[in-house]
């Protein structure tokens, strides 16, 4: 009995994963509804339970209220008795593999069984010492009801939990589980959720008025909901979830309008070709990048510079007029088509990635990029809303940086419905972060700035499959060849889409004189302008100065002569004045037009430091690539040593063969001999490639 444990407490991670695999139960089921309570006493269930309570069971669970109390339940088929022993009870039963292979035959069009591995039901024993589980169905004239004391079953190998049959309050059918914590064990409803100050929020995230008190969703358990549904698609839950805290409603809405702040989507998607016979030969991998008008207005900021920006910048619909304008040159360099075949080829991939590939097919998905600098963020909504993209009343939730923080990572997909935790926040299993490691940074995805999707076409999960504690992929050659197609496909995102959007947006900007130019001439006329200036200046100091000690001689005044010639000199230092006014002007504009050349010039600066890192990394990695290639050709060099190794390879398979040890021959030599001859003629690839770089 105690596997039990590990395959409950154990084997499930968190409490969160086991909450859905609960829930997935009640789709199986095929349930419209289901309601989760976190509750310490049964008024605040308050008659919002989808099935009356039984009086035997509200005695059994008063006697807990004091230690917190989980109610999930759902209004599907409910059990039977064969159900609850078999397929709710018994350890690994084949209960809903059975069920999945009736429905296969039948070709029915209803929704798929999501669970078959017979030990999800166990992650009860994450969520409480005590389980009661009650149920009702069209096929028991009772309700059944069981309880179970986790650690007294576990310990002691002959207890045993009896059913209890209850009369039946009306005709519905349910299923419900009480979680009942104990004197020992009291549930602590923290890590579900917390009663905090609700403030009003503008589009920008900023707080405003109190809304009082209400109850928030962890970020924890509302991600791990997500396991249920796609939120790409607007189709909302598979089933109509409703949580409540302490008898309050608990919102948990995903945060839809926040996609379209996105400010670009990378995507792809698959056809299955057929041959003359109708029958699957090969895929057509369609790949392609779409941006938003403030990703032009971001890559502005980004050439021209903050200081320089407030001159050449343009409005969301000037930017979005731009994106019009020249959509033919973004459309054709950022879609790319190729044939799996033509991959395999190229790419060198076993062979049987091909079949394996089109045993899942067809395939899509959706990377969306943010920025969750607050000034960006600023300038994408602000431009978003201006091009009518989302309005001024819609709903982004805490602000786009909470919500990248809580559903950043790439999901997988089969069908509709979320395979495990695979692309959770911290779960890079495409290796974004590492990919960034490689060069070209700037253009290559950051897994914090991004969410996206991939969806493979696996109905009775025969290809794809997560491991117990729904952490990872099994590994095999569907989840082998899965993982190389999408590492190619991402290269072709990012950097290479992302590096040509980049390129074509400052060649726009190049053609459309929107950007700060360095003109040599221009220049050189501006300083021969400040020379003439700073001159003139000079000039007019000089009379001021001698205009002065004309006046110091003449102070007195105790002539007519003085009193002229002081009249005289102030009327000619009228005239210098209002020279000298304007050679202070000329200076002054001198100076600015100084600064702006020196800002297009720190401006000119950042982007040629930019270039000269990139091209940097890449020198840095072709040198890494020569040198080990330089090392590889000299191995190589010796076209006998192939022969010789060949040759011993042979010497000791006869040897073998005399002694009649074949079984040795075949299970440690021959894979040896393999090997070693994929390994060399991956090497003569190699030394193809060190001549081409020669």
């Amino acid at each position: 009995s105690r596997i039990l444990k590990h395959l409950g407490t154990e084997l499930i991670t968190t409490d969160e994963i086991a909450i859905t695999e609960l829930i997935k139960n009640s789709y199986d089921a095929k349930a419209s509804c289901a309601t989760i309570h976190f509750i310490h006493n049964l008024r605040d269930l308050d008659d919002k339970t989808l099935a009356a309570i039984p009086d035997e069971v509200k005695e059994i669970v008063i006697k807990n209220e004091d230690y917190g109390i989980i109610v999930i339940e759902d209004d599907g088929i409910g059990m039977d008795f064969t159900t609850l022993e078999k397929g709710f009870f018994e350890v690994g039963s084949t209960h809903k593999v059975d069920e999945k292979n009736l429905h296969k035959l039948s070709e029915d069009e209803e929704p798929m069984i999501l669970g078959d591995k017979g030990i999800g039901r166990l992650s009860a024993q994450r969520l409480s010492p005590i389980l009661i589980l009650e149920t009702s169905s069209a096929n028991e004239d009772k309700i059944l009801a069981v309880e179970i004391d986790w650690d007294d079953f576990i310990n002691n190998p002959d207890k045993d939990s009896p059913v209890k049959k209850i009369e039946k309050i009306d005709d519905r059918t349910y299923t419900r589980m009480w979680f009942l914590g104990s004197k020992e064990s009291k549930l602590n409803f923290d890590k579900y959720f917390k009663n905090i100050e609700i403030h009003q929020l503008d589009i920008y995230g900023e707080r405003g008025d109190s809304l009082g008190v209400q109850p928030v969703l962890g970020k924890e358990l509302k991600s791990a909901f997500s396991m249920l549904y796609s939120p790409f698609k607007e189709s909302k839950m598979i089933i109509d979830l409703k949580i409540y805290g302490l008898g309050k409603s608990i919102p948990m809405e995903f945060g839809y309008d926040t996609l379209k702040i996105a400010e670009s989507v990378h995507s792809f998607n698959t056809t299955i070709v057929l041959d003359d016979e109708g029958k699957a030969c090969d895929l057509e991998i369609e790949m392609r990048m779409k941006i938003q008008p403030w990703y032009l207005e971001r890559v502005h900021l980004n050439i021209n510079g903050k200081q320089l920006h407030k001159d050449w910048k343009q409005t969301p619909l000037q930017y979005k007029t731009l994106l019009e304008k020249y959509k033919e040159n973004y459309a054709t360099s950022l879609y790319e088509k190729v044939k799996l075949s033509d991959l395999i080829t190229d790419k060198k991939w076993p062979a049987n990635y091909g079949e394996a590939i089109l045993k899942i097919s067809n395939l899509e998905g959706e990377i969306h990029s943010f920025k969750r600098d607050r000034a960006l963020m600023k300038m994408a909504i602000d431009s978003a809303l201006e091009n009518n993209i989302i309005t001024a009343n819609v709903d982004l939730k805490d602000g786009v940086k909470a919500f990248l923080a809580a559903n950043n990572g790439i999901k997988l997909y089969r069908n509709d419905y979320r395979i495990g935790t695979i692309g959770n926040k911290e779960d890079d299993w495409l290796r974004l972060q590492q990919k960034r490691t490689t060069g070209q940074q700037f253009f290559r995805f950051e897994l914090g700035n991004v969410l996206g999707f991939v969806k493979i076409n696996d109905v009775y999960q025969e290809y794809i499959n997560e491991t117990s504690s729904r952490e990872h992929l099994k590994d095999n050659i569907y989840s082998e060849s899965l993982k190389e197609l999408l590492n190619y496909i991402i290269e072709v995102f990012s950097p290479l889409f992302s590096k040509r959007a980049y390129e074509i947006t400052r060649d726009v900007f190049d053609q459309e004189k929107l950007v700060a130019t360095n003109d040599p001439e221009a220049i050189q006329k501006d300083v021969e302008k400040s020379k003439a200036v700073l001159k003139a200046a000079m000039v007019n100091l000089k009379a001021i100065q001698n205009t002065f000690g004309i006046i110091k001689e003449n102070i007195e005044l105790d002539t007519d002569n003085k009193k002229e010639e002081i009249r005289n000199v102030l009327n000619g230092l009228m005239k210098t004045a209002d020279g000298f006014e304007s050679n202070l002007e000329d200076v002054t504009k001198s100076f600015e037009d100084i600064d702006t050349i020196n800002d297009k010039t720190l401006s000119a600066v950042k982007r040629i430091e930019e270039e000269a890192y990139n091209n940097y990394k890449l020198m840095a990695n072709g040198l890494i690539t020569e040198v080990i290639t330089h090392e590889l050709y000299s191995v190589l060099s010796d076209s006998n040593v192939e022969k010789e190794h060949l040759n011993h390879f042979e010497e000791l398979k006869n040897y073998l063969f005399e002694m009649k040890k074949y079984e040795l021959n075949k299970e440690h030599l021959e894979p040896l001999n393999s090997r070693y001859v994929f390994l060399h003629e991956k090497m003569k690839d190699l030394n193809r490639f060190y001549s081409f770089l020669e």
